[in-house]
């Protein structure tokens, strides 16, 4: 969809082509044998906001067999992302007014999550290994948990209660603790 902000105006096309990318990056990494490095495992991390117990269980694979699989999953994760960019691209040409454009996207989105995230949590359990490994190179000491939760407060700009709110809630909070070894359902604790 061509305008003056260009073709990735709207979240869904820019969604869709990072997490293009990102499979892309995934299947050449795999192809190659080469390893899944914490920075690869933060940027999906910066796609899929999707809470996950740690640390994760690992399958007994050999590294070939993680790898084959890996390419396999990032080959899928491509194929549907391409498909659904050239679906929105197509429609929305057609659509005639900025509404329909929206409502399009806002499909094409919930698409990508009900077709994707199932193969993103697919590819985190084969990536077991490296995802732990980034997991405790963030884990935060328990020592400092009620600071790094007073920072997030004060981030927030919230008051006590309505942080305790958020962690009940705030689906992204909730994950973004969990990414640091926090348990949001005993975080209050802390505060």
């Amino acid at each position: 969809m061509s305008n003056e902000y260009g073709e990735d105006w709207l979240p869904t096309n820019r969604f869709l082509t990072e997490l293009k990318e990102s499979a892309v990056v995934l299947y050449i990494l795999a192809r190659e044998k080469a390893p899944i490095t914490t920075r690869i495992i933060e940027s999906l991390d910066e796609i899929f906001v999707i809470e996950m117990n740690y640390p994760l269980k690992e399958m007994k694979l050999s590294f070939d067999e993680r790898m084959s699989l890996v390419y396999n999953v990032a080959k899928d994760i491509e194929s549907i992302t391409i498909e659904l960019l050239d679906e929105g691209n197509v429609k929305s040409e057609k659509s005639a007014s900025y509404d329909e454009k929206i409502e399009l996207y806002q499909t094409v989105t919930s698409l990508a999550y009900n077709r994707v995230i199932p193969l993103y949590r697919e590819l985190m359990a084969i990536l077991a290994p490296e995802r732990n490994k980034a997991f405790e190179s963030r884990r935060i000491d328990p020592s400092e948990v009620a600071d790094f939760l007073e920072n997030l407060r004060h981030g927030e700009d919230a008051t006590l209660e309505e942080f305790k709110a958020h962690l009940k809630e705030d689906h992204t909070l909730r994950v973004l603790l969990k990414r640091y070894g926090i348990d949001p359902d005993t975080a209050e604790d802390y505060l």
